[in-house]
């Protein structure tokens, strides 16, 4: 009966408290589990943690498989709270276990950040703090110039807290940690949480159990529950300021005080401990470092030339993506922590690492790094809040007007949280949310896990390790050791370069050690000992087609292999594939192959700036599908899908197509000889006439925002004709200055044949006549098109872009454009209306720089 009196006097907020925390449990464990099966989950960071805690269990503490060798997790971190979560496979022996497990933790915050901002607007601790075994009394607030300007009957502190609970489940800081994969850092949150809100209470058994649980998630992570422990020294006030020595209040500051420098002993003792005398020399011997891997390598250390270093500190400190990180984690909270920085205090530590590492996936907010953050965050904008709402000048308003300030603090900071999880979220709020589906392909797997002994040693690729790490080894694959299985997924991504993984492959069954026990739409499982079973099945090459491809944007481009030839290949659209997040982009084609191809022949996509810069090329980051299928096995009637790797293109950027007489690595050359080139026909309408035999243009896009769309191509302003002589005309041009360069496009047009290969030069001018900048090149638009083979009344169109000198002084400078013989250095004069040479440059305008 008692239990059911407490059941019922559960106050509604607390209940919705209860059923987010299960919505959010329930939805991020779902979402683990779909990434897992749809092969987006990979070795690092799950199996590199999952297969130590599973070879715990097997007498094996913490041991792991790294390049070709056996080593333990310790070397890379020292985090005991996985050992214990490690049981968990006694029960459910999946590494899926651990994916719910994280979800759990991370939900289970919600529930001391509501009882935290409850007692901070002046709730009383309530049922669901007896269940706890609070106090029925609520201890007064640690936060000197409370709510009392504002009627305590004019809001509901349970309304609120709940508003804040909701904020803490929506940080996307949180959620990113969540879907990371599996890290031990976001164990950390929910502890420190309810160590802050114990010692609070004053209950400092109950704060010491949590912060011994936060101490031991990882070695680093001691430095939190050290600035815990500084809380309690700084800020114990939690009565009057004037209490007479000896009274109840001035005790309590003392305890406080014993208790935060006992904690701020512990913790800095277990941080060196764990730091520097157990991962440090670990760490020596596994990866020849001086010191713990992380700190050895994402941080820059002073040297002899402190200056230099000093200088470079504070220019990191005002890099635009790192202060987009600190907005991000303030604008999560609705900038309320700004009005209690002394609460950000909590997570200083972890902020300044992240903030000052460089390592870009630290202050990303994408991954596991800033999951610690969120306690710090989310307590300062509660206290944050609590002081906006104890401002004396609430009390000159009129009470209809403060009878809505606590609904618009509350509606405020929910506002920012959502904007926030529109912009940066992993929940269907999110701008870019897309659930991840699995196809036939994922689900082929379990036919080739199926024929590897589950004791067996294993070489893998990074997707499908976290699938098979329930054994004491396994290997990224190239690496093979003493592997008596090898399983690939070349549809999927690897570490390895795709040249490399190809050339393995084909040693190991060249061999003769290795032969091919089963293969189908891009996986092959290899077995020791197999000598002799080397070809590949067609039904390998099934990855590489397409049935009823339905490009997003269609094209008709036709290959041939002379304008007099029929087609053999016709391209007949792609995709663009992009993470706003990390503004990554490939390029997906689709391939429709009319006849047999010849020997040599290769595709070769790219993609080029507006100023006709090549960008990417596919020559140091090859397309995976023509290496195991290379086009001279297409067959006729089929469509076949070529994939570039996923690669930053910058904020803009075009796409062209051209097909090769020539495979890698000679291909990149070829590309920039006409003769090595198939004829194009029906290319993009408004290509240059002198390209569209050669490659073809299919598309600009750029970005808005983080968004990537298609964009009209940057147009060529016409001019006047300006007239050179050999019959050279400048029909057009523009200009403009970004990120440090000059980039110069010249619209160029011949009245006749060019007997020459002229050199355009483009210089940079300042007032005193003083050449501040140069480019002398042949006329080029992503590859070369020299003068001599340009052909007259067709347009040619010729990028320049220059690299500015960094002490550069400001002012104003001419961009000046001429061509000359390179042989002879003679400069073609321009002709005046009536054919009589004058001067032998032309002034295109001026270019002010600040």
């Amino acid at each position: 009966m008692t239990v059911w009196r407490r059941l019922r006097s559960i106050s509604t907020p607390t209940l919705l408290v209860c059923l987010l925390m299960l919505a959010y449990a329930l939805f991020f464990s779902a979402y683990s589990l779909q990434r897992h099966e749809a092969l987006h989950s990979y070795a690092a960071d799950l199996s590199f943690i999952d297969q130590p805690m599973w070879n715990t269990l097997h007498s094996r503490f913490l041991e792991r498989t790294l390049d070709d060798r056996q080593v333990s997790r310790v070397a890379e971190h020292l985090e005991p709270i996985i050992v214990p979560i490690a049981l968990v496979y006694l029960v459910w022996d999946d590494v899926r276990a651990i994916l719910i497990i994280q979800s759990v933790a991370l939900a289970l915050g919600a529930l001391p950040v509501y009882w935290i901002a409850r007692q901070a607007f002046g709730g009383g601790p309530g049922c669901a703090d007896r269940a706890a075994g609070a106090s029925a009394k609520p201890a007064a607030s640690p936060q000197r110039g409370g709510t009392s300007d504002l009627p305590r009957q004019l809001w509901n502190p349970e309304a609120l807290a709940l508003a804040f609970a909701g904020v803490y489940l929506l940080f996307p800081a949180l959620e990113a940690a969540n879907l990371a994969d599996f890290h031990a850092d976001p164990f950390v949150v929910a502890p420190l949480l309810f160590a802050f809100w114990y010692a609070n209470q004053r209950r400092y058994r109950a704060m010491w159990i949590w912060a011994a649980v936060a101490m031991l998630v990882k070695e680093t992570l001691p430095l939190l529950t050290l600035m815990l422990g500084a809380y309690l020294v700084l800020l114990p006030g939690r009565g009057p300021e004037g209490a007479p020595a000896g009274s109840r209040e001035a005790e309590a500051r003392r305890l406080s005080r014993r208790h935060g420098l006992a904690l701020m002993v512990a913790s800095l003792g277990w941080f060196c401990v764990a730091t520097f005398l157990i991962v440090a020399p670990l760490a020596r011997q596994v990866y020849g470092t001086p010191g713990p891997i992380y700190l050895a390598s994402r941080y820059a250390t002073p040297g002899e030339d402190w200056l230099g270093w000093l200088g470079g500190l504070l220019a990191t400190l005002v890099q635009p993506e790192r202060l987009r990180y600190l907005g991000g984690l303030l604008a999560a909270v609705g900038w309320l922590p700004l009005l209690a920085p002394e609460y950000l205090g909590l997570g200083l530590p972890v902020l300044t690492a992240n903030y000052l590492s460089n390592f870009a996936g630290q202050y990303s907010g994408q991954q596991h790094y800033s999951a610690p953050l969120a306690p710090a965050f989310v307590v300062a904008a509660i206290f944050g809040a609590r002081r906006l709402m104890g401002l004396r000048a609430w009390g000159r308003l009129p009470r209809g007007i403060r009878r809505v300030v606590p609904a618009g603090i509350a509606a405020w900071v929910l506002a920012w949280s959502l904007g926030s999880q529109y912009r940066q979220g992993w929940t269907p709020l999110a701008g870019d949310f897309a659930w991840p589906r699995t196809n036939a392909h994922q689900e082929l797997l379990a036919r080739f896990a199926r024929q590897i002994p589950p004791e067996a040693p294993l070489s893998t690729t990074p997707p499908l390790h976290p699938h098979l790490a329930h054994r004491q080894k396994i290997y990224l694959f190239p690496t093979v050791a003493d592997a008596d299985y090898v399983l690939l997924d070349v549809a999927g991504p690897t570490d390895a370069h795709p040249n490399d993984v190809r050339a393995a492959f084909d040693g190991l069954v060249g061999s003769g050690e290795f032969g091919v026990v089963d293969a189908a739409d891009g996986y092959v499982l290899l077995a020791r000992g197999r000598a002799g079973q080397a070809l590949l099945p067609d039904a390998f090459y099934d990855f590489a087609r397409a049935q009823g491809a339905r490009p997003e944007y269609p094209a008709a481009v036709e290959f041939r292999e002379s304008a007099a030839g029929p087609p053999l290949l016709r391209l007949v659209g792609y995709d663009v594939v992009d993470d706003p997040s990390l503004q990554q982009t490939s390029l997906r084609f689709y391939w429709q192959v009319l006849a047999p191809l010849p020997a040599d022949t290769w595709v070769w996509p790219f993609t080029f700036a507006d100023d006709g810069a090549v960008i990417e090329d596919t020559s140091q980051r090859p397309m995976v599908a023509p290496a195991w299928y290379p086009p001279a096995q297409w067959q006729p009637g089929e469509t076949v899908v070529t994939e570039t790797l996923p690669w930053p293109l910058g904020p803009a950027f075009n796409v062209g197509v051209a097909v090769l007489h020539s495979r890698p690595p000679e291909a990149a050359a070829a590309f920039a000889d006409p003769l090595c080139r198939w004829e194009v026909s029906s290319p993009a309408p408004d290509a240059a006439p002198a390209l569209r035999n050669r490659w073809a243009p299919l598309g600009r896009f750029a970005r808005q925002g983080r968004y990537l769309v298609p964009a009209a191509s940057e147009p060529t302003p016409a001019v006047e004709p300006v007239s050179f002589a050999d019959g050279i005309q400048l029909t057009g041009y523009r200009f403009q200055v970004s990120d440090g360069s000059l980039s110069v496009v010249l619209q160029w047009q011949p009245a006749q044949p060019v007997g020459r290969a002229y050199t355009v030069f483009v210089h940079l001018v300042a007032a005193d006549g003083r050449r501040a900048a140069q480019s002398d090149a042949q006329p080029s638009w992503v590859v070369s098109w020299p003068t001599d083979r340009w052909v007259p009344g067709q347009p040619v169109l010729d990028g320049h872009r220059m690299a500015l000198p960094p002490d550069l002084a400001a002012g104003a400078y001419q961009v000046r454009v001429g061509l000359y013989d390179w042989q002879t250095s003679q400069r073609l004069p321009l002709l005046d209306g009536s054919g009589r040479p004058g001067a032998d440059y032309l002034n295109l305008g001026e270019v002010r720089l600040p």
